[in-house]
């Protein structure tokens, strides 16, 4: 009994042991994943820190990028203007340095700067740094400088004024001319075999010219002109009978006054990029302010006794000039159409050999319209002093012309001439332009020197 006493004994403690063995491991287990959670929770506390820290620098260096985008972006476009004005630039310097060393396109060509070059060019101004402005200035006072004046066809077109430029331009020109002719008067009985008087006439032509022009850049595009002349001539006829030595005359006849006037416009038609010419329109009108012909006194026999100063008749000559610059050269050409406008004349002139009333009726006259043509070079030797070579051409329809109610056509003439001369820059506003026409054909004037004197204000 008391051994079964002990084995009770024993297996209660062994009990109580086993029992609270097994309450302190859940516990435990607990404690373990309370730890475990809270260490999880610091974990992911930590790494949600990083993150945002991560997030805000890559915000931050993508902000910086962009930064850096706009800048390069602007300066990208800074670039692109600079580009577009030098090429610019380039085509209008290269003008400008022929210009200035050798050629005037026709009508005045003075500064090549296109409207959206300047404004090209403003923009860019205003994008450069403040220091680069000492370094374009002198190059701006040179090109000033290099304004000159191309030698040549100065009535034909071309680069044209300055939008808010005035050209004033003096002008003195000499031309002079001559002629021999024979005349018979008589009958012929047959070929070779004449009687009367042949007379051989021999006339020596002079002309002088002061003129007072001046034109005025509208636009870069566009240029408006106009011309005044006034006209001194003197013609000396020598006529001497052949077969008749008693018969012999000199006349002297003389006229002075003023001249047509005469008005131009001009539009530059193109930029000349990609190689292009530059292509000028032009529009001249002469208008009939000198004394005409018909309007000039006459003697009993129905001679002039006072030379004509003008034409008489309007007229009206649309031409386009081409221009292509390769330095330091300028090559150019035009060509246009003069239209005389006709009118009816209704003049009485005295006619000895007239057996009815004594006088000769002119009604209608239609002056011959005539084609023109000149092409040339113009070479720059310096920033002050060019040289020029060219020739023109006016190939003159016939006149017709109302006489006694019979109308009568004059014969077709050709009109050509060799030209030369050359600029000289005085400053940067003044220069002086000399050329010479040199006639070779008969039609045309032996020789013309026109001296100008272009002030830019």
């Amino acid at each position: 009994m008391n051994s079964a006493l002990r084995r009770t004994r024993a297996n209660a403690r062994v009990s109580r042991e086993s029992s609270t063995h097994r309450s302190g491991y859940p516990a435990r287990l607990v404690a373990a994943v309370s730890t475990l959670a809270i260490a999880c929770t610091l974990s992911q506390g930590a790494a949600a820190e990083d993150t945002a820290e991560v997030i805000e620098k890559l915000r931050q260096r993508i902000q910086q990028q962009e930064q850096q985008l706009r800048r390069q972006k602007q300066m990208l476009l800074r670039q692109e203007q600079e580009l577009e004005y030098q090429r610019e630039q380039l085509d209008s310097l290269t003008l400008d340095s022929a210009r200035a060393r050798g050629t005037t396109s026709a009508d005045g060509s003075e500064g090549t700067e296109t409207a959206a070059q300047a404004d090209t060019r403003q923009r860019t101004a205003q994008a450069e740094p403040a220091e680069t402005a000492p370094t374009q200035r002198p190059e701006a006072e040179e090109r000033q400088f290099r304004e000159g004046e191309l030698t040549l066809i100065r009535d034909r077109g071309g680069v044209l004024t300055p939008q808010g430029t005035f050209v004033l331009e003096p002008e003195l020109e000499f031309a002079t001319s001559s002629s021999n002719r024979f005349f018979f008067q008589g009958v012929e009985v047959v070929e070779a075999v004449l009687f009367g008087i042949i007379e051989a006439s021999e006339t020596q032509r002079e002309r002088v010219t002061a003129a007072l022009g001046g034109r005025y850049g509208v636009t870069d595009r566009f240029e408006v002109d106009v011309r005044v002349p006034y006209i001194y001539r003197n013609d000396r006829i020598e006529s001497t009978g052949v077969n008749d030595p008693t018969f012999s005359s000199v006349r002297d006849i003389e006229g002075d006054g003023l001249g047509d006037l005469e008005f131009g416009a001009h539009y530059q038609l193109n930029s000349g990029r990609e190689d292009w010419p530059l292509f000028v329109g032009n529009l001249r009108v002469g208008a009939p302010t000198g004394e005409g012909p018909f309007d000039v006194d006459r003697d009993e026999n129905g001679l002039e006794s006072e030379l004509p100063t003008g034409s008489g008749f309007w007229s009206v000559e649309p031409s386009i000039t081409a221009i292509v610059p390769t330095d330091p050269a300028v090559v150019f050409g035009n060509i246009g159409y003069a239209w005389n406008i006709s009118r009816d004349v209704d003049e009485r002139i005295p006619n000895a050999q007239d057996d009815v009333d004594g006088v000769t009726e002119i009604g209608e006259v239609d002056v011959g319209d005539s084609i023109n043509a000149s092409f040339g070079v113009g070479v720059g030797l310096n920033d002050r002093l060019s040289f020029s070579l060219g020739y023109e051409h006016s190939y003159v329809l016939a006149t017709d012309t109302e006489v006694d109610g019979q109308v009568q056509e004059s014969d077709e003439v050709h009109v050509a001439s060799f030209l030369f001369g050359g600029n000289y820059a005085l400053s940067p506003r003044t220069a002086i332009d000399l050329r010479v026409a040199a006639g070779l054909t008969e039609e045309a004037e032996d020789a013309r020197v026109t001296l100008r004197v272009p002030i830019t204000f």
